[in-house]
């Protein structure tokens, strides 16, 4: 036997070794296991036949499912958010009081009606100007102008528009005099309050009014 030849093992005499090996280099269109490059087979497994071809750019399906989902309901939370925040009624509260301000508006917190705070009356009439609020809380002592010449500035601003639009107001005042009592009655404001009213009863007149619009 020449050293080119060997015996299998059923102890036959086997062909040369050069004519049993089939030539590795021999490249076969379509075989992913004669791929001709070891760097392909470590890049992508799949070549093989021996591991799914997994793409590293997608998610998982599940776990691109969940966040789908998520986004979903993230979504829907934000639309539900923006309708009830554009169903609430507008309220303005000018009062220069920041104590007295903060007692008002977490009593109307409780409530779910929010508010624009104004302590003098040209952040007041600005506000009034650009936002149109359902209802003015409307204190009359301020800094810089009478609540009645805010009530003025409401008329003239709305003078073109069903008395209906005009803006609900509301004189909340530490003023109970009968002289103050009967300018309110006659520029037809909803409703006179004083400041000791207690906060059930500001709540229940707040509530009509709103129902009113």
């Amino acid at each position: 036997m020449t050293s080119s030849e060997h015996t299998d093992l059923d102890g036959q005499e086997g062909r040369p070794d050069r004519e049993q090996q089939p030539d590795q280099t021999h490249e076969h269109p379509g075989d992913p296991m004669h791929a001709s490059s070891a760097t392909e087979l470590a890049r992508d497994p799949s070549m093989t036949g021996l591991a799914p071809k997994v793409r590293l750019d997608e998610p998982d399906r599940a776990e691109h499912q969940d966040v789908a989902f998520s986004t979903t309901e993230l979504r829907a939370a934000r639309d539900e958010q923006a309708a009830s925040t554009l169903n609430k009624p507008g309220v303005l509260l000018v009062e220069d009081s920041v104590e007295f301000a903060a007692i008002v508006r977490e009593t109307l917190r409780r409530i779910k009606v929010d508010v624009f705070h104004a302590k003098d009356g040209r952040t007041a009439t600005d506000y009034i100007r650009s936002n149109m609020p359902h209802l003015v809380l409307l204190d009359l002592n301020l800094p810089d102008m009478t609540g009645w010449s805010i009530l003025e500035f409401i008329k003239s601003l709305y003078a073109d528009r069903p008395e209906s639009e005009l803006p609900k107001v509301i004189v909340l005042t530490a003023y109970n005099d009968p002289a103050n009592r009967l300018v309110g009655k006659l520029q037809e404001v909803f409703r006179f309050l004083v400041k000791t009213t207690t906060p059930l009863e500001l709540q229940a007149v707040i509530r009509e009014a709103l129902a009113e619009r």
